[in-house]
């Protein structure tokens, strides 16, 4: 195995957070997040890239997991949580640790609403409806702030021509 690949959902805040999170720490092999529902994970994936209902690992392998088996991978990849991810899959550890992963799927939507968070859909409408505001040339003429720049060498010759706003 070389790769894990975890379908999530991306309208449940806590997933979103939880991938950025994942996404940062260091790995033991990589570990690429898709969308659930996405275009990608459906082409790849098939009936497991639609279901945001569950979590979804799959290997390179060829190989599925889904529910405990798959918080458990996700673990397992990660250098920080491997040790944890081999203690909860001991016989002893393995009821509880399905217990609790299966409380977190059924309430992530709901502990996502406690904690703040935003799934990547809301967030984007969110950040959709920024109204951002340019700068201004000495004349008050708007300026497009992503298409035009000034170079040093026009702002030392024509210095009157350029205001900052803040």
């Amino acid at each position: 195995m070389r790769t894990l690949t975890v379908v999530y959902d991306p309208d449940c805040g806590l997933c979103a957070w939880l991938r950025r999170h994942l996404a940062n720490e260091p790995q033991y092999l990589p570990i690429v997040f898709v969308a659930a529902g996405s275009a990608l994970a459906v082409e790849r994936f098939g009936e497991f890239g639609r279901r945001d209902d569950e979590l979804v690992v799959i290997d390179d392998t060829g190989g599925a997991y889904l529910g405990d088996k798959a918080y458990l991978m996700v673990l397992w990849g990660v250098r920080r949580y491997r040790v944890l991810a081999l203690r909860l899959a001991t016989p002893l550890l393995r009821p509880l640790a399905r217990n609790a992963f299966a409380a977190l799927a059924t309430g992530r939507r709901r502990l996502s609403r406690l904690l703040g968070l935003h799934g990547e859909r809301a967030l984007a409408d969110d950040l959709g409806q920024v109204r951002v505001i340019g700068c201004t040339r000495a004349n008050d003429a708007p300026v497009d702030a992503t298409s035009t720049r000034l170079h040093a060498a026009q702002a030392a010759r024509h210095p009157d021509e350029v205001r900052w706003l803040r």
